[in-house]
């Protein structure tokens, strides 16, 4: 019978099931954590992940990208399939792996696979990006970056939408809108570009000032959006707009599906490519996985995909 640990963030409570969280905590396969701190979680997850077949993620995007952070730390690569329950108050990794559903759907979907032989587990290998500054400490693993206005959005979302009590995916869809309106009015909080010198594999590095940049190992971000058009070999997505590019607002709907319209070309201030790696010299905030980090201090990150590492999908 598989082995199982579920991490579960506490935080994320309001969207369990009770039924189901006693079910699988009673299971005899499966041990269940709910960690106090990130610190906490991060030694939870360093002492189960050799033990176990299964290590399945309860929570948000942060919660994943810290499990990632953990996991990746403590080996050269994860050796459990991971697995995420979505718990959080945004889930677009969760939601890209499985497609869009329901913690209860998720929970339940999760008891019916601990029971099963784990070579009929559904799985997708997936890529992680790999985040490294200059001479600054442990890298930091997860699934999207984002720089420019995607920073600002995300701190509208914290500071006003979550404050509403909305959550879901339309917390983030109402902080673009009011994102892309700041962009649209030339608000500074919203406007303000991020000086970005890109180095992309062999080919000529990119230096502009930037709206905004988003780098990804997945495809489908919050609300279906897919803004990425590129062509290459890459296991990363990765999108820059100019600040001053042609047409932003009236691109937008092109921009957000992948599928640009005539505008949407480098010298019209647009870039979008696959790559395996790209080297980011900026002095700016970053974000990973909805989590703000502040300006390296070396002025420059390392984006790089690591191995596929296998995720189960809990549809």
């Amino acid at each position: 019978m598989a082995r199982v640990a579920v991490i579960s963030n506490p935080h994320a409570a309001r969207r369990r099931s009770v039924a189901l969280q006693r079910e699988l905590e009673r299971a005899s396969n499966v041990q269940w954590f709910t960690t106090g701190s990130p610190e906490d979680a991060d030694a939870r997850i360093a002492s189960v992940a050799d033990d176990v077949d299964l290590l399945v993620v309860d929570g948000g995007d942060g919660t994943v990208q810290r499990a990632l952070s953990a996991l990746f730390q403590a080996r050269e690569a994860p050796s459990p399939s991971i697995a995420i329950l979505p718990g959080g108050s945004t889930n677009m990794t969760a939601y890209d792996i499985s497609g869009p559903s329901s913690w209860r759907k998720s929970a339940a979907q999760l008891l019916r696979l601990v029971n099963r032989d784990p070579t009929e587990w559904p799985r997708t290998p997936r890529p992680v990006i790999r985040l490294q500054s200059a001479g600054e400490g442990s890298p930091v693993y997860g699934m999207c970056f984002g720089a420019g206005a995607v920073i600002s959005g995300i701190e509208y979302c914290h500071d006003w939408i979550y404050r509403l009590g909305i959550r879901g995916e339309w917390a983030p869809g109402l902080a673009l809108a009011r994102t892309v309106w700041g962009l649209a009015t030339h608000e500074k909080a919203f406007s303000t570009p991020v000086d970005l010198t890109v180095a992309r594999e062999n080919e000529a590095t990119l230096v502009m000032p930037a709206k905004l940049m988003v780098v990804s190992a997945i495809k489908r971000m919050f609300l279906g959006f897919t803004p990425f058009w590129g062509s290459g070999e890459g296991a990363l997505r990765c999108t820059i707009v100019r600040h001053g590019a042609d047409a932003f607002v009236r691109t937008l709907p092109s921009f957000l599906r992948g599928r640009p319209s005539p505008r949407m070309t480098l010298d019209g201030g647009y870039w979008s490519e696959k790559l395996n790696s790209v080297r980011v010299s900026m002095r700016a905030p970053y974000a990973v996985d909805g989590e703000i980090f502040p300006a390296p201090a070396s002025g420059t990150l390392e984006l790089r995909a690591t191995a596929p590492i296998e995720f189960v999908k809990l549809i």
